[in-house]
């Protein structure tokens, strides 16, 4: 299978989560701010110590295209475009509020039957990926790629995502005959 095969789901898990955002940022915006009553946000992070996550309130626009520069993860070429900063940076900032005040509560006991398999860059901190076995009764497996947050984009650790994507399929396939 090509990579190219595999772009477009990518491209729509990205547009799902973008519009997950979006959807935030609109229920912000329209004067809620429990996020309780916002049924479809999930956390997904255990513990704010993934990202020092910097506060956007206040920041000039040359500031915040200088944040994401030095982050990374995001061309220049977005960061020069206007018309994508107007529609972003909103965006951006109902994210950033999100990540900034998120908290997690353990569950007494594992709320999740299935087995959960987690990725993760080799500069992220793994102990938030290793939070997640406290939700799942089911087997948990962590692999660690080498990168920072956005090791996805190395061609290396996308392939080796699809390869294990693939075996898993595979094995169920047969486990299933």
């Amino acid at each position: 299978m090509a990579s190219s095969d595999v772009k477009p789901k990518s491209i729509s898990c990205a547009k799902k989560w973008s519009e997950e955002i979006e959807n935030l940022y609109r229920f912000q915006q329209a004067g809620y701010r429990d996020e309780s009553e916002y049924k479809q946000v999930k956390q997904v992070s255990m513990s704010k110590a993934h990202i020092q996550i910097p506060n956007l309130d206040g920041l000039s626009e040359e500031q915040i295209k200088r944040y994401l520069i030095d982050f990374g993860g995001t061309p220049k070429s977005l960061v020069d475009n206007q018309e994508f900063l107007k529609q972003f940076i909103p965006v951006l900032s109902a994210d950033v509020h999100i990540l900034r005040n998120l908290s997690f509560h353990a569950p007494a006991q594992p709320e999740l039957s299935c087995d959960f398999t987690c990725f993760a860059g080799s500069e992220d901190i793994t102990k938030d990926m290793e939070a997640w076995k406290i939700v799942t009764s089911g087997t948990f497996d962590l692999h660690i790629l080498p990168g920072n947050h956005f090791y996805l984009m190395e061609p290396a650790n996308e392939n080796f995502i699809k390869n294990y994507i693939t075996k898993c399929l595979e094995l169920s396939l047969l486990a299933n005959r």
